[in-house]
Parts: structure tokens; C-alpha cells; sequence
């Protein structure tokens, strides 16, 4: 049996005129399932190479953006613990879930700041006295950074007595 295209049939021409718009609905998820896939390895590269390099006043600002990241991670570790350290499946969980947040907060600072902790770490020592001089001439900075430096061992040592307490 031969099958011959009328053109004057109108689902023929339906189909013809529609034909364009699905072959492009086709087309939009290989190209966003690729753009996701790519994506990531070209904003990789762009970070690779900062638009600038951490001067001292803003690694401290970096610092203390960490450190206040550091202080809510423990907050929040102590908090999870009292209320789910007697489920220790429920609370490995949970802990995970946070431990994904806080990282995910901490690479998005780097990022703000252009920098990885390697970089971040590399300039705190070859920087070292550089910073020392800079937080003596800017004493709120550097209480701020202490502040936060010591308000963070006392969270750690109330996320260990919560820890102690439930080991009992």
C-alpha cells in the first residue's frame, strides 16, 4: 500500500505548521540537561582565576564572615544534639544534611571573596605580619575576630557537655 503526502489534507498542514515548535520542545531539555552539565566545569574555570586578590583588610572581612559562619554551625550542631542526640540514626542524618549546609556556606564566602581556602590559608602566611600590623592600627577588627574566636570554643565546649550528658 502507498502512502502519498497530500499537502491541501489539513491535519498535513496542522502537522506541518506545528512541526517547528515540537522539534523545538524536543530540543530545550537536551540543551538544558547539557547547559547543567557544563555549566559547573566553566564557572570552575572563571574561579580559578580571581578578578582580585585578597588584600589584608579583606581577608579580615573574610575572617570574620568565617568565623560567624563557624559560630552558627556549632550553635546549630549543639541544638541538633539536645534534640536528637538520643536517636543516634536520626541524628547522623540531620548532622549530614547541616554538614552539607555549612560547607555549601563556606565555599559561597570563598566565592564571594574571589578566593579557596588554599589561596585564603597561603595569604594568612605570607601576609602574617602584614595582618598583625593592620589589626593593631584597627582594634574593632581585631576585638571582633577574638570575640568570635573565643564566643566559638565556648559553643564547642557546650556542644561536648550536651555530648557528655547523653553519654551518661
Amino acid at each position: 500500500m502507498k502512502t502519498s503526502i497530500n499537502s491541501s489534507n489539513p491535519l498535513y498542514t496542522r502537522i506541518v505548521s506545528i512541526a517547528p515548535s515540537v522539534i523545538f520542545m524536543a530540543i530545550i531539555p537536551i540543551f538544558i540537561t547539557l547547559h547543567t552539565f557544563f555549566s559547573p566545569l566553566a564557572s570552575s574555570a572563571k574561579a580559578a582565576e580571581p578578578t582580585f586578590q585578597l588584600t589584608v583588610e579583606t581577608y579580615c572581612k573574610l575572617f570574620i564572615a568565617l568565623k560567624e559562619v563557624t559560630l552558627s554551625d556549632w550553635i546549630m550542631r549543639t541544638t541538633l544534639l539536645k534534640q536528637y542526640g538520643k536517636n543516634s540514626a536520626f541524628l547522623g542524618r540531620v548532622m549530614s544534611n547541616h554538614d552539607y549546609a555549612y560547607k555549601k556556606k563556606r565555599n559561597n564566602l570563598y566565592k564571594a571573596y574571589n578566593t579557596t581556602f588554599p589561596e585564603y590559608a597561603k595569604f594568612n602566611s605570607q601576609n602574617h605580619r602584614k595582618i598583625i600590623k593592620y589589626l593593631k592600627k584597627h582594634i574593632a577588627v581585631k576585638t571582633r575576630m577574638d570575640n568570635l574566636s573565643k564566643a566559638i570554643k565556648e559553643q564547642m565546649k557546650a556542644y561536648d557537655l550536651v555530648e557528655a550528658s547523653l553519654a551518661k
